[in-house]
């Protein structure tokens, strides 16, 4: 793929009268990529087919959704299968998405800590790749190159956040600590949050810190089941949250009338509740 054609897959719109497409997270597409990045935290899952996820996640965002989780995977799978040069190409797909369709990508606007986790996943990856396997000298202008791109997307970035993302900060002199041959990239690590601790401080805190209505409580619901469902696909932890959020908006009556269709036993559990009601006809 030619620089060009890297660009125009970030920034390019989706055929149709939405330029950002739609929602794709249950697309077959984006279920079949998340199986597979899955494998990452499963090693029982097989080996990963990076071609595959650099494919369907091209796919995605060529014809479904400009996602930056999806764009966040073509990236990493870039680096897999092209190295740095591929991780070059997928951090242009991402910078080009997000300068051309901020307000109509997903996740959508509003939810800005699931686009922070979206380019924190990335980062976290390519962090340590680089601690792993440092670029060779050949690749230096490259590794600028990057730098340059992840500074451009930081530009516009920084200033929607309530405060700025010091991942984005720590990953630009992680790479130019690779760039130079240095040995500052652990360093860099160190001062940002490792991935476990990011999790933990996001899910402690929230986007807004504490809750403090229905509305901000149902969209934590919402972050936690795109979380699980993006990380344990096989699960029905996430499904049974989306369910939960849908029950928010019903009456009692109609939660136990959807998941009981017996009358006698949907009887018994109003007197086991104590809910007072005519009989059912």
């Amino acid at each position: 793929m030619t620089d060009s054609l890297t660009s125009a897959l970030g920034s390019d719109p989706i055929p149709g009268d939405k330029p950002g497409g739609g929602n794709a997270r249950y697309e077959p597409e984006f279920e079949q990529l998340e199986t597979e990045i899955a494998k990452l935290g499963n090693p029982a899952g097989g080996e990963i087919r990076w071609s595959d996820v650099v494919s369907l996640s091209r796919t995605i965002l060529t014809e479904k959704s400009k996602d930056l989780l999806a764009g966040s995977y073509f990236a990493y799978g870039m680096l897999q299968q092209q190295g740095y040069q591929g991780l070059l190409e997928g951090l242009k797909v991402v910078n080009g998405m997000c300068q051309a369709h901020w307000e109509g990508m997903f996740p959508e606007v509003r939810r800005m800590k699931a686009r922070e986790s979206a380019l924190d996943w990335l980062i976290d990856r390519v962090t340590a790749h680089l601690e792993k396997t440092p670029p060779g000298g050949e690749e230096a202008s490259v590794i600028q190159e990057a730098i340059q791109t992840v500074e451009d997307l930081t530009a516009l970035v920084d200033p929607k956040l309530d405060a700025p993302n010091p991942k984005l900060a720590a990953f630009v002199r992680a790479l130019a600590a690779a760039a130079s041959g240095g040995g500052e990239t652990n360093q860099s690590s160190e001062e940002a949050p490792t991935p476990m601790s990011a999790t933990s401080v996001s899910t402690a805190s929230g986007p807004g810190g504490p809750i403090t209505n229905r509305k901000v409580a149902f969209e934590r619901l919402r972050e936690v089941a795109e979380f699980l469902r993006r990380t344990e696909p096989h699960s029905p932890v996430a499904y049974l949250v989306n369910r939960a959020i849908k029950w928010g908006d019903m009456s009692l009556e109609n939660v136990i009338a959807e998941l009981v269709k017996n009358t006698d036993a949907r009887r018994q559990i109003y007197e086991t509740l104590g809910v007072k009601r005519d009989d059912e006809s």
